[in-house]
């Protein structure tokens, strides 16, 4: 009986550990929701490095996304990366 309480101890642990590993989905949405926050706080340089890391995971994800991301870049003055990252909105 404790040799099966023991492997049911230590798949359990397994599990645990592996499921803390974030997904792509949620490494996405937490650099998006950096780059949102940043945009918002005007800091337009970091919110496009956050948008630009998020779509290295997960290309052409939202659409929307990429309207912030261009929005970013213009506010930089960055006229040809706003042009490609809408480009590859599409």
């Amino acid at each position: 009986m404790k040799k099966y309480l023991l492997i049911i101890f230590i798949l359990t642990s397994i599990n645990s550990v592996f499921s803390q590993e974030k997904t792509k989905f949620e490494k996405y949405d937490e650099l998006v929701w950096c780059g949102m926050i940043q945009y918002k706080n005007q800091n337009y340089k970091l919110a496009l490095e956050n948008f630009e890391k998020a779509f290295k995971i997960i290309p052409n994800e939202l659409v929307g996304d990429y309207f912030y991301a261009a929005a970013s870049a213009l506010h930089l003055e960055d006229n040809e990366k706003a042009k490609e990252l809408v480009i590859e909105s599409i």
